[in-house]
């Protein structure tokens, strides 16, 4: 079951990434609309 142990491991990795990407996402619009005006 190949693609079960990748799921956990892809679901793991992404519990830890969750908060950087949030802040890389905010960040990012942030940017972008800073710009807009």
């Amino acid at each position: 079951m190949l693609w079960c142990r990748y799921r956990d491991e892809a679901e793991r990795l992404a519990d830890q990434q969750s908060d950087v990407v949030k802040k890389m996402v905010f960040e990012t619009l942030k940017s972008m609309y800073s710009k807009d005006k």
